[in-house]
């Protein structure tokens, strides 16, 4: 089951140029902090800026 904003999984639309950090199993949600990413990569900066308005 996927989550919103509040369960911190990272969105398949922009899994594509990140790396992960460690092993998954089949069907585990995987989290912001288990892939590496560019902070300051615009469209990552967009949706993470999306996710802090909705959370609220």
């Amino acid at each position: 089951m996927c989550g919103g904003p509040e369960s911190k999984s990272q969105p398949i639309g922009l899994a594509h140029p990140l790396k992960l950090k460690h092993d998954f199993a089949h069907g585990q949600i995987v989290r912001w902090s288990d892939v590496e990413f560019d902070a300051n990569n615009e469209t990552i900066r967009t949706r993470k800026a999306m996710e802090a308005a909705f959370a609220k």
